[in-house]
């Protein structure tokens, strides 16, 4: 294919899956709007906001290893579409309920519950399903474009509708065009034919199959190494407090307003788009996990030179940086466990992954404003790069993730 980038779409069951999910990004995005902006309507709004996005995020790390073990026993794409069923149906409801306008709390919380459950799902799928559409050579293609719309349609694309929609029409109706997004997924998943389907009935437990796949990441050094180093350290101190400490920077150090958040924060999204297509343009080596350290800490390194932005135009070009190192290396670690993992475990590693990547993160959010408020938020960019580039580097260093071992 003339660009590499693209090769993917030559599998027809990938291309269908990736549109119909493009599609449902975008509402993913109109949906994050809408969910904060409906939160703060309510009384006590900031512990109303607090709460709908702690119940989410709970929700969908309690998923994560039985969602895994679920995935590699039964076939990845029912799942999925019970998952974008069970959102699709949440959501829809959700829009009713705001649309008569009895709203309260413990109705937000319930559908952050569902989707939370639902991101879950998905999240412990997706990824897994990749090798049963595509073959090898275009795993690289294939998770650059997972990545590029995920960018384009979630952080770009999604959120500028969603506000539209919310200052036009209201919340009820962004949430009924959220829902509707879903069917996209929904009729892309109905129609694929995955390959290599485990056709026979399971004979063991639901829980040993989750120590089973916890055990694989344990005795596999370059992956517990990374997840230490990047999925723990990295978003515990750099990418994690990122939410926190942007807006602070833009606030106290740029004085700047929400259109200059709004333009530096673009940059981050612009920088990984242009990141995810670089790498599914190339062909990478990939002997060694060192190339995907490279990426990330390239962007561990470019959040620390944020903290001296004299200006929101330099400060958007740094994030661009850091988001185009970060999607170097979430690709190249993509296409590694795709390629290295046994297929019969890869779901469950992936679960593990996001599980450990997601766990710490809201421990580095909490934590963000108290730092910043000791040592400033330019001190706290500098520390939290300071510790994601050493442990980056330190696991960098060690053989395990210099050699990987032979296929």
């Amino acid at each position: 294919m003339r660009f590499p980038f693209l090769s993917a779409l030559s599998q027809r069951d990938f291309a269908k899956l990736w549109a119909g999910q493009t599609v449902s990004l975008i509402g993913d995005g109109i949906f994050t709007v809408a969910l904060a902006w409906q939160a703060l309507q309510l009384p006590s709004p900031t512990a109303a906001l607090g709460i709908v996005l702690v119940v989410r995020s709970v929700m969908r790390v309690a998923t994560l290893l039985v969602a895994g073990a679920l995935a590699d026993r039964y076939q990845k794409r029912l799942l999925m579409l019970g998952a974008d069923t069970l959102q699709l149906v949440a959501i829809a409801a959700l829009a009713y309920v705001v649309a008569g306008r009895h709203l309260e709390v413990w109705h937000l919380a319930t559908v952050a519950g569902a989707t939370g459950i639902g991101s879950g799902v998905f999240l412990a799928s997706s990824s897994a399903l990749v090798p049963e559409l595509v073959t090898e050579e275009h795993f690289q293609s294939a998770n650059s474009l997972r990545s590029s719309s995920d960018l384009f349609a979630y952080e770009l694309v999604g959120p500028a509708i969603g506000g539209v929609l919310v200052a036009a029409v209201g919340t009820a109706a962004a949430f009924a065009v959220d829902a509707a997004t879903f069917l996209a997924s929904i009729l892309a998943l109905i129609s694929v034919r995955p390959r290599g389907i485990l056709d026979e009935e399971p004979s063991t437990t639901l829980l040993s199959d989750v120590k089973e796949g916890i055990g694989y990441v344990l005795r596999t050094p370059w992956i517990w190494i990374s997840l230490i180093a990047v999925g723990m350290v990295g978003n515990f101190a750099s990418f994690g407090p990122l939410a926190v400490l942007i807006p602070l920077f833009v606030r106290d150090h740029l004085h700047g307003n929400a259109a200059v958040l709004g333009f530096v924060w673009a940059g981050f999204g612009v920088g990984g788009l242009l990141g995810a297509i670089f790498t599914g343009s190339i062909r990478i080596r990939l002997s060694s996990a060192v190339p995907a350290y490279v990426g990330w800490g390239m962007s561990a390194v470019a959040l620390g030179v944020l903290a001296f932005a004299p200006n929101a135009l330099v400060a958007a070009v740094i994030l661009g940086v850091a988001g185009f190192g970060g999607q170097i290396g979430e690709v190249i670690w993509d296409t590694l466990l795709q390629k290295l993992v046994p297929r019969r475990l890869l779901a469950r590693v992936n679960s593990t992954d996001w599980l450990v990547s997601l766990t710490l993160q809201p421990v580095g959010l909490a934590l963000a404003a108290p730092v910043a408020g000791w040592i400033g938020v330019a001190g706290a960019l500098i520390l939290g790069a300071g510790l994601s580039s050493s442990a980056m580097a330190a696991g960098a260093a060690s053989r395990a993730v210099r050699n990987l071992p032979p296929r």
